[in-house]
């Protein structure tokens, strides 16, 4: 019995390091993201930037049913103590599933799932970027040059014409 609540633990503290870990991953890229649009000036095509929409709002969703699934497990673990409680106070004879836990798994699968179809949409951007580069549709982006009025003026100014010097 010890072994299969040891089992039990670890397998609950590996759900939740997967959320967690799920969390984070997601914020910081949505955070990335952002700061990355506002710093960059991207030329997004019609196409990439609905691809950037998924991939953001997929990430964001996956944030949501991650916090989702965290609100349900403590919720099914309370109610899981509450029966453990019931059952051993022979208040009750039976042992069944908290209804939380439908949700827990339900919110797990969809954090899982939207986590993954972000990380692909941005992937998926990221070579049709890389592939407007390269095809030539757009070109590399690289910093604009600014010319000193001296310069532009001696650039416009007439070449001199070479004089014949005096005979000697």
């Amino acid at each position: 019995m010890a072994e299969r609540t040891a089992l039990i633990t670890a397998g609950r503290e590996s759900e939740d390091n997967l959320i967690k870990t799920i969390i984070q991953l997601a914020s910081a890229l949505v955070a990335l993201m952002a700061g990355f649009i506002t710093q960059k000036q991207l030329d997004f095509s019609i196409q990439g930037f609905l691809i950037f929409s998924v991939s953001i709002s997929f990430f964001v969703i996956s944030i949501i049913a991650a916090l989702t699934e965290q609100f349900f497990s403590a919720q099914a673990y309370r109610q899981q103590l509450k029966l453990l409680e019931d059952y051993y106070g022979k208040v009750t004879d039976s042992f069944s599933e908290p209804a939380a836990n439908k949700w827990v798994r339900k919110a797990k699968v969809t954090a899982f799932a939207c986590f993954l179809i972000a990380i692909l949409t941005l992937a998926i951007l990221a070579v049709l970027q890389a592939r407007g580069v390269n095809d030539g549709k757009r070109p590399p982006a690289t910093p604009t040059t600014t010319t000193t009025p001296t310069a532009a003026t001696a650039a416009t100014a007439p070449a001199p014409t070479p004089t014949s010097s005096p005979a000697r």
